[in-house]
């Protein structure tokens, strides 16, 4: 089986809204990175994604968040190991 990675974008939106005190919406991340708001849903899915953003992309969103890679995605081996 494939890997899946999965992130943890829905949590960091929280946070970031909860830190500003006021919302960060799906759309603000899109635009912030460069994609469409349903590239985001994408990447937000419960069964994650098999390929990840380009580079570009994955900077912007650290930048965005002012976190690391490892801590936007969490690879699933497919024994329901994330790590």
């Amino acid at each position: 089986m494939k890997p899946v990675y999965r992130s943890t974008l829905k949590e960091l939106l929280e946070l970031k809204t909860q830190m500003n005190g006021e919302t960060v919406s799906i759309p603000d991340l899109a635009k912030a990175v460069g994609v469409s708001r349903q590239t985001i849903h994408c990447w937000m899915a419960p069964r994650g994604v098999k390929m990840l953003p380009t580079a570009e992309r994955q900077v912007r969103l650290e930048q965005f968040f002012g976190v690391s890679f490892k801590r936007i995605w969490t690879l699933d081996d497919g024994g329901g190991n994330g790590k």
